[in-house]
């Protein structure tokens, strides 16, 4: 990972001991939407994220800006290369821990790619080998490992099979739960240090709700620790969360877009449409059309009515339920 030059927009040399002063102030209150403290500290935090290089945890004052700088666009802050109040709870609000680097520039190869008509290779930069991150194939395996406190394992296999379709309405894509043996995309739930880095341990309720794999190793996990829901209003909706995870196995990126799905803070389910253009641009440009070149979007309120009936169902009858899968039409 390299240091980066601060963009023009902001300005190499505004002074930053106060932002820095205004940093530690914040710290001691800035609060989470869940009323949990700020885990990270700013540099910590844009290490992590990789905005920053990690060589010697030792950064001047000019990375630091351009760090933030780059933070502040792709979260759609106003970009001013200081550390004030709205980055601070910026940062702090629950997301998926999946790098954020170049992500500004493979968004603007797809954008660029809209106007131009030339498709560029999806690369990713991070790779050494620098090869095209998606899967040759068309027809993909996924399976459930374990599955969070709360629910039931028939409530979880609807949500991931309606955040799977999610995808394939939209894409060449089609996906098969295969409940044993390899599959390509496997999901888990995991609690703390799981043997994928000390970068990637899961840190509790709230920050890290979840992270992800690029093709070919295919897997997500996801925060056991976490209060997950399929209704949203007391914790993380899984399949908003799944569905999110699910775009980078297939080999996406963090979006800026507002409202996308692949935006990297964690959305909650509303009335609007689960995917925005941008992310059927991005899963499009690698994957293709689907058949018969008839996208099927779904309105957030259909989904959010189903997941609420799953929810429910479960709660009263206690055993599966996939009779409400006849409320998602051209979904399930």
């Amino acid at each position: 990972m390299r240091s980066r030059r601060p963009p023009d927009r902001c300005g190499a040399g505004r002074d930053m001991r106060a932002a820095w002063i205004l940093t530690v102030i914040t710290l001691i209150t800035a609060q989470t939407a869940e009323g949990s403290p700020l885990v990270l500290e700013p540099e910590v935090f844009l290490e992590k994220y990789g905005y920053l290089h990690q060589d010697n945890h030792i950064h001047n004052a000019a990375e630091i800006q351009s760090a933030v700088c780059e933070f502040q666009w792709l979260s759609r802050l106003p970009v001013t290369g200081e550390l004030d109040g709205a980055t601070l709870r910026q940062m702090s609000e629950p997301r998926c821990g999946v790098s954020d680097e170049g992500s500004q520039e493979i968004w603007a190869q797809r954008v660029n790619a809209i106007f131009t008509g030339r498709r560029r290779p999806h690369r990713r930069r991070r790779s050494s080998a620098l090869q095209v991150e998606k899967w040759y194939k068309r027809h993909l395996t996924y399976q459930i490992v374990n599955w969070p406190r709360h629910l039931s394992l028939g409530s979880v296999r609807l949500a991931v099979r309606t955040a799977f379709q999610l995808w394939s309405n939209v894409s060449g894509l089609v996906f098969q739960e295969t409940p044993e043996g390899p599959a390509d995309i496997r999901l888990a739930f995991y609690e703390g240090d799981h043997n994928d880095g000390a970068g990637n341990a899961f840190d509790g309720p709230g920050g890290t709700l979840a992270h992800a794999f690029l093709p070919r190793r295919g897997e997500a996990h996801f925060d056991r620790a976490e209060r997950w829901t399929l209704n949203g209003h007391k914790g993380h909706n899984l399949f908003m969360v799944t569905a999110h995870e699910i775009g980078h196995t297939l080999g996406l990126e963090h979006s800026p877009v507002r409202h996308a799905l692949m935006s990297p803070y964690y959305r909650k389910l509303g009335r609007s449409l689960v995917l925005s253009w941008d992310d059927i641009i991005a899963v499009q440009q690698l994957y293709g059309k689907p058949s018969g070149d008839r996208p099927v979007r779904l309105p957030g309120q259909v989904l959010h009515a189903a997941l609420q009936e799953w929810e429910f169902r479960e709660l009263h009858n206690g055993h599966e339920t996939y009779r409400a899968a006849s409320l998602l039409p051209g979904c399930i």
